[in-house]
């Protein structure tokens, strides 16, 4: 999802929603506690990987589903999901 001049919702590659996946995963920076809770237990324990498999996730993720870029204009008023429903996404089930 991005701003842009228009409404326009269209059909993305896989491996770039996987991109988009992974680095909003970390700029969001929610997980960033529970990755050091993680490591610590990976460490501490010898069980589990030392950093999740953020990249894998995210590729397993967007080869099981359809995927979507979504440009939304800084138009106040314009909603996702009038958008989605005029769209290809608004079909998919």
């Amino acid at each position: 999802m991005r701003r842009g001049a228009r409404e326009r919702v269209q059909a993305c590659d896989p491996e770039v929603a996987a991109r988009a996946l992974v680095t909003s995963t970390y700029m969001a920076g929610e997980l960033r506690r529970y990755w050091t809770f993680a490591a610590l237990l990976a460490l501490g324990t010898g069980a589990g990987p030392p950093h999740p498999q953020v990249a894998e996730v995210a590729a397993a993720f967007t080869q099981a589903v359809p995927c979507f870029e979504i440009e939304l204009p800084t138009v106040e008023g314009v909603r996702i999901s009038a958008l989605l429903a005029r769209s290809e996404a608004g079909t998919w089930t």
